[in-house]
């Protein structure tokens, strides 16, 4: 269930990403909203087309007491884009008020939306909500993204891989060391949790180190005296 409201709050992404770590280096999810308003023929989203595949976006168009909920999914292959609009909901208006098209300009992926003649042109002004779940070409097997919660919903993120008899994926002569999922030879913390670094101790404690059994590892940092 989506509820969108009338106004422009809420715009902003969510990505699943670690904690701590940096926008746009998670190779996972995203989601998306934005607001605009238009009056003729309009880009509504823009993605990096070497980073995301295929997305998914619910829009609502409005127009005074017109109102449309549409659903489009769009993917590409770095040549061409292609879209597909679901069956939608609309009230005052047998058309939705407009249509939709994805295009690839330059190194974007662009969801664009296209307003009926009667709502074009002139002091015409078509409201666009737009809520998109994006997904990336390359995908991150390793860093496992905490799950998104808000009220009693809970949003996660699952990847399965398939190998294929001919494939490729699994004919590997490298790959990183593992133990019960857990990297043995890396390490990730976020710095500003005091349950990971204590800057009154200057002590880094990383639990599942594989250094000592079941004893927290702690790393002194001792400062040079001036002069």
């Amino acid at each position: 269930v989506i509820g969108i409201g009338t106004t422009a709050s809420g715009i902003g992404t969510y990505r699943f990403a670690l904690p701590g770590q940096l926008e746009g280096t998670e190779r996972t999810t995203k989601f998306e909203s934005n607001f605009s308003n238009v009056s003729s023929a309009s880009t509504i989203a823009t993605f990096l087309e070497g980073q995301i595949s295929t997305l998914k976006g619910v829009i609502r168009v409005s127009s005074g007491s017109t109102s449309s909920l549409h659903q489009v999914l769009v993917a590409h292959n770095s040549n061409d884009s292609h879209i597909t609009q679901n069956p939608f909901l609309s009230i005052g208006s047998t058309s939705g008020i407009g249509t939709f098209s994805s295009t690839l300009v330059g190194d974007d992926l662009c969801l664009n939306f296209h307003p009926d003649p009667l709502y074009s042109g002139g002091t015409n002004s078509v409201q666009i909500q737009t809520f998109t779940e994006a997904f990336y070409t390359i995908n991150d097997a390793l860093n496992a993204p905490p799950d998104l919660q808000y009220g009693t919903v809970t949003e996660s993120l699952s990847l399965a891989q398939y190998d294929a008899k001919n494939g490729l994926r699994s004919n590997k002569s490298s790959f990183a060391l593992q133990s019960d999922s857990k990297p043995i030879f890396q390490k990730q913390f976020n710095p500003s949790d005091v349950s990971v670094l204590d800057i009154a101790t200057d002590t880094f404690t990383i639990v599942d180190h594989f250094f000592e059994e079941e004893i927290p590892f702690q790393l002194n940092l001792y400062k040079m005296a001036s002069g």
